[in-house]
């Protein structure tokens, strides 16, 4: 067998790689040969006594372990991400004619193009984490199809769905606006809408034009930057130091099973139980000192907190000094949220009584007034999770408080909140739709537009049109191989008044005007053999006195832009 050898620079064929692998590096006899060597190892293999398990293979007398798959680790919990969706384009119109037997000059027959797909955030309760955002950031939905002939109109681009965990707020990266807040199993938020569809000549038919040769491209489909932030919706949220207690209580009241050891930080990851089958708790991971700046685990999760409606403070008695973990907690949620004080409703529980040293601490008169006046309020119980004590009353007692906390408000718990910012729309087949206000595609115009004016580097001059939205989008869903369309758009133009006022600011021939990113040679006149001239390199309606101005200003680009407004 030849096996062929790259050049340098020149990457070999896998199957190549592979054989020059198995070749045997020196001369040797035949069984050495590298088709015989697996043959030869076993045969000359020992065996074993010791039968082979599951988990190991045997080797001769040695035992190499297999490579187990490692178990998930707790850091690939993800509340926050950001990402970019982009609704789909819309298709392209056709142009197209009708030509049958007997009907030899139907009239034009182009289909329009099939809109975008729009995207969707989704809640979903069976979600907890937004861990599949870390990875894949672009989310574009389907395209529109371009139109076909006999007035076929292109399908529309599927919608894409992204599914998220339930209690996810949506902002706008750029921005900073809140977009809404997916509270509600199965509540669905358009974020990024799809592009309109391109008529075909079909559309343009009128009775002085009876056979267009024009049609329309398809409108891109809005994109913006979202961050997302996911908050556990709980009606309980257990907070407290590291190594206070919250899991072992959460595993005590449901059969939640968090990881519980005898050391701080042993939760790293919200966890939610359920008890009497409608209250759902939230096991926070232990705060310090300092977590609304970021130490510890505390800035990560205190957002959490917000969404609850009762807060289960969780004090270890056998803690060197349970006022000042008291007093700690209290103040760093104050700093975070002023709210979590002083609007939640609290409960406090003196854990750990089956250890001596929180015995004698609540068996003292003098520590136990200490403690309640530290806490402001009688709602103070001593529980121990491990032998049960008070455990079920306590339980008991926090849901009749519960029956008396209303739910809480859409976009109340939020401190960046502001009305009006979503429009709620319903519909009977699907569940709540929400639509952000950064949408302004479909926004109307009010006939104001203004005229930036700029100087190149090469002394080029550049004249921008902003303000028409519905100009934009006409430029660019305008099909310029056609010269119907060309002459359509410059009809616009002088109905919208843009004509006339780039002539009245001293535009001259030859100058660029840009229209939604989109250059174009302005000419003083529609006359194709002035443009033809102009493609020569002949001037018909050249002025001399232009000369004088290009050298006196003489400025950079950037220091150079005056602003005209016309109405």
């Amino acid at each position: 067998m030849t096996f062929i050898v790259p050049s340098r620079g020149v990457r070999a064929p896998q199957k190549h790689a592979v054989l020059q692998a198995r070749r045997p590096r020196g001369p040797g006899p035949l069984t050495r040969c590298w088709r015989l060597a697996p043959l030869r190892a076993s045969l000359e293999r020992p065996r074993s006594v010791t039968p082979a398990d599951d988990d190991n293979q045997v080797l001769g007398s040695t035992k190499v372990p297999t490579r187990k798959r490692e178990p998930t680790s707790a850091y690939s919990y993800i509340d926050r991400a950001r990402i970019r969706v982009k609704g789909g384009d819309g298709g392209d119109g056709c142009v197209a004619w009708r030509r049958e037997r007997g009907n030899a000059r139907g009239g034009p027959a182009g289909g329009n193009g099939g809109r975008g797909g729009d995207v969707y955030l989704v809640a979903d309760a069976g979600l907890n984490t937004l861990v599949k955002f870390g990875s894949v950031v672009h989310f574009t939905a389907e395209n529109g199809e371009k139109g076909q002939p006999k007035n076929c109109t292109g399908a529309d681009g599927k919608a894409l769905e992204l599914r998220v965990p339930l209690g996810t707020v949506v902002y706008d990266a750029e921005t900073g606006a809140l977009l809404g807040d997916l509270d509600q199993v199965g509540a669905r938020l358009l974020v990024a809408r799809g592009g309109r569809g391109g008529r075909g000549n079909a559309a343009f038919k009128t009775d002085r034009n009876r056979a267009p040769v024009i049609r329309e491209k398809g409108e891109p489909g809005t994109g913006c930057w979202l961050r997302l932030e996911l908050r556990v919706l709980a009606d309980i949220g257990i907070i407290g130091c590291p190594n206070a207690g919250k899991s072992t209580w959460l595993a005590a009241v449901s059969n939640a099973r968090p990881k519980i050891a005898d050391y701080p930080f042993t939760t790293l990851v919200p966890n939610l139980g359920v008890y009497a089958e409608n209250v759902v708790l939230a096991d926070i991971p232990g705060l310090c000192e300092g977590a609304h700046l970021g130490r510890g685990l505390g800035i990560g999760f205190l957002r959490h907190i917000e969404r609850c409606r009762m807060i289960l403070h969780l004090v270890a008695g056998d803690a060197p000094d349970p006022l000042y973990d008291l007093q700690a907690i209290r103040l760093e949620l104050a700093l975070f949220n002023p709210r979590l004080v002083q609007d939640k409703l609290h409960v406090v529980l003196f854990t750990k009584m089956d250890l001596p040293l929180a015995q004698q601490r609540w068996n003292d008169a003098s520590f136990r007034e200490a403690f309640q006046k530290a806490v402001g309020h009688r709602r103070i119980a001593a529980v121990s999770a491990v032998t049960g004590q008070g455990v079920e009353e306590t339980m008991q007692r926090v849901c009749k408080l519960l029956e008396k906390i209303p739910q809480p408000d859409r976009l109340s718990s939020l401190p960046d909140a502001s009305p009006g910012v979503l429009e709620q729309s319903r519909s009977p087949a699907a569940a709540d739709t929400f639509r952000g206000d950064h949408d302004a595609i479909g926004a109307s115009v009010d006939g104001t537009f203004r005229i930036q004016k700029e100087r190149m580097a090469d002394g080029q001059r550049r004249w921008r049109i902003l303000g028409l939205p519905k100009l934009e989008r006409l430029a660019v869903m305008t099909d310029w191989a056609y010269p119907e369309a060309v002459d359509r758009f410059q009809r616009v133009l002088r109905a919208l008044g843009v004509t006339e006022a780039l002539s009245q600011s001293g535009i001259r021939a030859g100058d660029v005007v840009v229209i939604a990113n989109i250059e174009f040679d302005y000419t003083p006149d529609d006359n194709v053999f002035y443009q033809n001239a102009l493609e020569d390199g002949v001037d018909l309606f050249k002025d001399t006195s232009d000369v004088e101005i290009a050298v006196d200003e003489d400025h950079d680009y950037r220091e150079w832009s005056e602003n005209v407004s016309q109405s």
